[in-house]
C-alpha cells in the first residue's frame, strides 16, 4: 500500500488541525508541507475555518505531516476507528463542533425568522 499525499503551502500563517486525532500544528507562510497518510483510499475533506484549515482523514488511516525538506512534523500512527454506518463525516463534524450545518427546507426543519 502506498502512501497518499496532499500538499501545502499556505500563503499566510495558517493553523491546521488534523481530524479525528486533534492534533493542530501551526503551518508557516510560504513554507512547503506534504501531508501523507495510508491505510484508506478516500481523500481527506478539506475545511477553511477562520483560524486555518481542518482536515478530516478517512477512517482507518494513520498519516505524517513533514516540511519538504523532509523534516518530520507530527503525524499519528494509530489509526483511527470508522465511524457509525449510520453517520457522515459531516455529522460527526458538525457533533465535535468544528462546522455547523444549517437545515434545509427539504428536510422538514422550521428556519427561524
Amino acid at each position: 500500500m502506498s502512501a497518499l499525499t496532499l500538499p501545502l503551502q499556505p500563503k499566510e500563517d495558517t493553523e491546521l488541525v488534523v481530524e479525528p486525532w486533534g492534533q493542530t500544528f501551526q503551518l508557516a507562510a510560504g513554507e512547503r508541507y506534504v501531508l501523507s497518510w495510508l491505510g484508506s483510499e478516500e481523500q481527506p475533506e478539506c475545511l477553511s475555518t477562520p483560524t486555518g484549515l481542518v482536515v478530516f482523514m478517512g477512517t482507518g488511516a494513520t498519516f505524517n505531516l513533514q516540511h519538504e525538506s523532509g523534516a518530520w512534523i507530527g503525524g499519528s500512527d494509530i489509526p483511527f476507528p470508522s465511524l457509525p454506518p449510520s453517520m457522515s463525516t459531516k455529522e460527526f463534524l458538525s457533533m465535535t463542533g468544528l462546522i455547523h450545518i444549517q437545515p434545509s427546507e427539504s428536510d422538514g426543519a422550521r428556519r427561524e425568522p
